[in-house]
């Protein structure tokens, strides 16, 4: 029997269309094991670095961080399963904690790279504020424009969140004085880049979209970010060794992180005690620092010294973790001196003359140092003046 080319055509395309079906069946029945197998395995990695953190770092705000991170992440892999939706009390809390990963890694950078033990009571309201945005943006006690203007609210507070954590991670790399800190810069952007960037982009569409999780698109984003926080996690379990030695002084003060590297760190070169006197002198005798163009570079071809070991002297011989830090140091006991002594030269001409670039910024490093505006320390310096001038008045009178 002969065929046409009508029917060869027509066997043909049922043909096509049987193994198109055939493959896509493959391809679901594939797609929940990989996306399980990649999970469980994120999810192992995720649970031995908050062990660790637990075990190890416990005391330390920066460990309870890392390992609150973990439970964050692992929160954003079971609420991105394809398969699971709810919306029970456990999922409702799987959810809040997916959502505030950005604030905690945030919360992060910001104890490892502003010197700092404290966040700024003014950014607590934004911290905590978008975690109330979102559920009650879906709530459904507001009417659609509220509840797009929440939505909308919380989603632009966690992209500045991701997009801040970039910018503590990389705005102080030139002035760093903690050399295995400033190594630490520049990945830590990158991986929380790709840590972050998907979180908010998968949730965004999920959110603003009726596209369910198991459709292709969204389902091989799913498996390509959960491979990403695999990868990411085991690095950073791999090279654990080296980033937890440094760990607990990370975010420690500057007396802290000097003692910590000058102990912990004996089998280290010395440094040649004319390579201080002569930083020492430069900055004491000379006053290099009211130069407001000064940098680490700029000070260490005055010593005759590489870059590299001017951190390094800075940091361990002298405790400093920043320049800024080291050279406000100098900059704030001048200015002390001038203010207890002039009391007609503007505070504006102080800030110039010592080296600081703005008032704003002298302002500010003079309140982190002495816990007070340079207005109220020159008051105060005055007042005490004219107490210790009165007593001696009263003492001299009665003496005659």
């Amino acid at each position: 029997m002969e065929l046409s080319s009508d029917s060869l055509t027509s066997w043909y395309h049922v043909q096509n269309k049987d193994l198109a079906f055939h493959y896509l069946c493959y391809q679901m029945y594939q797609m929940p094991i990989l996306v399980y197998s990649l999970s469980s395995l994120a999810i192992s990695q995720l649970l031995f670095m908050g062990l660790l953190n637990l075990r190890f770092f416990g005391n330390q705000v920066i460990g309870k961080l890392f390992a609150f991170l973990s439970i964050c992440l692992i929160a954003v892999i079971v609420v991105m399963l394809p398969t699971l939706n709810g919306d029970s009390l456990a999922w409702t809390f799987a959810v809040r904690l997916a959502f505030a990963s950005p604030a905690v890694l945030w919360c992060i950078a910001y104890f490892i790279f502003e010197d700092s033990q404290k966040i700024p009571p003014r950014l607590l309201p934004i911290l905590f504020g978008y975690q109330v945005a979102l559920p009650a943006a879906r709530s459904g006690y507001f009417d659609g424009e509220i509840s797009i203007f929440l939505s909308l609210s919380a989603y632009i507070i966690m992209v500045g969140f991701a997009a801040h954590v970039v910018i503590l991670a990389l705005r102080g790399r030139n002035i760093d004085l903690v050399e295995h800190r400033r190594r630490f810069r520049i990945p830590f952007a990158v991986g929380q880049s790709l840590l972050l960037v998907p979180i908010i982009g998968i949730a965004f569409v999920l959110s603003w979209t009726d596209i369910p999780k198991s459709e292709p698109p969204f389902s091989s984003l799913i498996i390509l970010y959960y491979a990403i926080i695999f990868v990411f996690t085991l690095a950073i379990n791999l090279a654990s060794f080296e980033i937890y030695e440094h760990l607990p002084t990370l975010s420690n003060s500057p007396d802290e992180s000097f003692t910590n590297s000058s102990q912990g760190n004996p089998s280290e070169d010395c440094i040649n005690p004319r390579i201080l006197r002569k930083i020492n002198s430069l900055m004491d005798s000379e006053e290099l620092y009211r130069d407001p163009r000064l940098t680490i570079k700029v000070l260490a071809s005055n010593v005759f010294i590489s870059e590299h070991k001017m951190r390094k002297v800075i940091n361990r011989e002298m405790g400093f973790k920043n320049f800024n830090q080291y050279l406000n140091h100098y900059r704030i006991a001048k200015a002390k001196t001038i203010l207890s002594t002039d009391y007609q030269l503007p505070v504006y001409s102080i800030a110039l003359d010592v080296g600081f670039a703005s008032l704003s910024s002298f302002s500010k490093a003079f309140k982190e140092k002495t816990g007070l505006t340079p207005s109220e320390y020159r008051k105060k310096g005055d007042l005490h003046q004219n107490e210790t001038a009165e007593a001696y008045g009263q003492y001299s009178t009665k003496l005659e």
